[in-house]
């Protein structure tokens, strides 16, 4: 297989980072027969417009026949795949991918929507899950500072927001509403 990595980010580097291999059959490959029943891969209804590409940050991939639907092809695939993919993907198909040498190592793609995780495309997001992902974080950040900080400041006085005492009590507050929003829309469980 010939094959091409390039990266994906937002522009400048300031956002979600991608990690993509391309590779599709070289002329030997699509000479190949089966030991079944004639060609190998044409058998399998794929053609020269059809490309592995594959996630290397989850470690899945798909077969993608370039040039078609991204959303609609990720659906059909249900690959776990990285916040940047599905815009790497509609980027990929309007490229010439006659020589994947000739891409480039590096796309930078402003208009991707930045994520925290990446996600199975297919399945619906469950609120659950996604507020799950929400609280790990804030408790990652909450973990750095000891238990004391997280006292309310004294009656009347407002926290100031941008110090860190107030960055440490927005996390806890945001931490509060999340898991009582989570019981409320599970029912009670926070699966």
């Amino acid at each position: 297989m010939e094959t091409k990595f390039i990266e994906a980010e937002h522009p400048g580097g300031l956002g979600n980072w991608g990690k993509f291999m391309l590779a599709k059959f070289t002329p030997e490959e699509w000479q190949r027969q089966s030991a079944v029943t004639g060609s190998f891969l044409r058998g399998r209804g794929w053609d020269r417009e059809h490309l592995l590409i594959f996630d290397m940050q989850t470690g899945e991939g798909a077969m993608f026949r370039h040039g078609g639907l991204a959303s609609a092809d990720l659906k059909k695939h249900a690959i776990w795949v990285c916040p940047l993919f599905p815009y790497f993907l509609e980027w990929l198909y309007g490229q010439d991918v006659t020589d994947l040498s000739k891409l480039p190592s590096l796309v930078e793609i402003p208009h991707a929507e930045f994520a925290l995780a990446g996600r199975r495309h297919g399945e619906a997001v469950r609120p659950a899950a996604a507020l799950e992902r929400v609280l790990e974080i804030v408790d990652d950040v909450a973990k750095h500072y000891p238990p004391e900080v997280f006292t309310p400041p004294p009656e009347g006085k407002l926290p100031d927001c941008y110090s860190a005492a107030g960055a440490r009590l927005a996390c806890k507050a945001i931490r509060e509403d999340v898991a009582q929003f989570m019981t409320e829309i599970e029912g009670g469980e926070n699966a």
